[in-house]
């Protein structure tokens, strides 16, 4: 799936965590899920904290 990802964009997280961006954001907004890292000025999400969100969820 993101092989070789170790960071991914809003959208992409969001798709990983099968929920609208809007949704994402008010979630991260509310810290139900993991913080994003800056990088270079981009905004990303690591693979590794978002998986652990979609194993907590199973």
């Amino acid at each position: 799936m993101h092989q070789g990802s170790l960071y991914v964009p809003a959208a992409e997280a969001a798709r990983m965590l099968s929920m609208g961006k809007s949704t994402f954001w008010r979630e991260v907004k509310n810290k139900n899920l993991p913080a994003p890292v800056k990088l270079g000025g981009l905004t990303r999400w690591r693979v590794a904290d978002l998986q652990r969100c979609v194993d907590q969820a199973r």
